[in-house]
Order: C-alpha cells, then sequence, then structure tokens
C-alpha cells in the first residue's frame, strides 16, 4: 500500500483517532472504506487478490484484533461470493469470537445469515439474524435493524410461508 491516502486511513483506524463517524456504523464502516481505498490505490480487480493481500498483512501480525474481525468477516464474506460455505461460515464465525463490539458482531452476524440463507439453512439465518436483530436495536441503528426484519421476511419468503414474510413486509 504505497498510497498516503491508504497509510492515513490505515494509521487514522490503528490510532482510533479521527476515526469518521458515518451513521452508526462508526469504525466498521471506516475499515470498509480502507478496504475500497486498497482496491483502488492498488488496481486490484478482484476480491481474491484483496484476500490474499490481507492474508499478508495478518501474517505479518500488522492486523489488531479490531481488524482482525473485519479481516475474518470480510474473508467470509468472500468465500460466500464463490459458493465455498464451509470456509464462509468458518471465517464469520471466528471473527464472532474475536471481539465483543456491538457494531462488527452486528454485522457479522448479518453477512452469517445470508451465508446460511445461501445454503438454505433457513434455522441458523434466521438465528443469525435475530442477534444481528438485537444488536443493531441495541446500537439504535434503526437502518440496518430494519433491514433485518426484511432480511427474515424474505427468509419466510423462501421458506414458502408467505403469510408470515407478507406480515414482516407490512411492518418494516
Amino acid at each position: 500500500c504505497q498510497s498516503k491516502h491508504v497509510e492515513t486511513l490505515f494509521n487514522d483506524i490503528n490510532s482510533k483517532e479521527n476515526i469518521i463517524i458515518y451513521s452508526n456504523d462508526g469504525p466498521y464502516y471506516y475499515i470498509c472504506c480502507l478496504i475500497h481505498a486498497i482496491v483502488v490505490e492498488n488496481n486490484l480487480n478482484n476480491a481474491k487478490q484483496l484476500v490474499e493481500m490481507l492474508e499478508d498483512l495478518k501474517n505479518n501480525d500488522v492486523l489488531d484484533n479490531f481488524l482482525l474481525q473485519i479481516y475474518l468477516d470480510y474473508k467470509g464474506l468472500y468465500y460466500q461470493s464463490i459458493k465455498d460455505f464451509d470456509k464462509a461460515e468458518k471465517n464469520l464465525v471466528s471473527a464472532l469470537n474475536i471481539s465483543n463490539n456491538s457494531i462488527t458482531k452486528a454485522m457479522i452476524y448479518y453477512h452469517l445469515t445470508s451465508c446460511y440463507y445461501d445454503q438454505n439453512n433457513f434455522i441458523d439465518a434466521i438465528s443469525a439474524n435475530e442477534e444481528a436483530s438485537k444488536l443493531f436495536t441495541k446500537d439504535l441503528n434503526s437502518e440496518r435493524s430494519i433491514f433485518t426484519q426484511l432480511h427474515k421476511a424474505n427468509i419466510f419468503s423462501r421458506m414458502k410461508c408467505y403469510k408470515k414474510a407478507i406480515s414482516l413486509y407490512e411492518k418494516k
């Protein structure tokens, strides 16, 4: 990462100073901005290259627990995108066990919901979604809470429980 912009973002995150708060996602969103900046600055053309770059950072002990949690979340999403659900779930669950930061845990549970959903594992999807909803509600993140309700409605729709799905869509 040679760019001064990426270096500044990375240093701000590591020092936990000057962290820009966007909505209630706070530092989580900021990490996503960093990941995007890394992709753009290094002309990476796919998620696999980013995962490899982040793996190098992890292997060189550059990532603290907060960044490691975000890294494992992203890696889980990458594996989900290529339909390697065992690795996706392993990384997402590992990310959950690193820290009790409710904002990052909520996002990881939300991503775990979609991983289970993509596997038609609706019981675990609903369970993970409920955890995400509780944490988003606790952090007063109403927009994400609404998304969890919509996600739950989608799950019920996939389960062919259409009346339940419609009632959830109407509540949003």
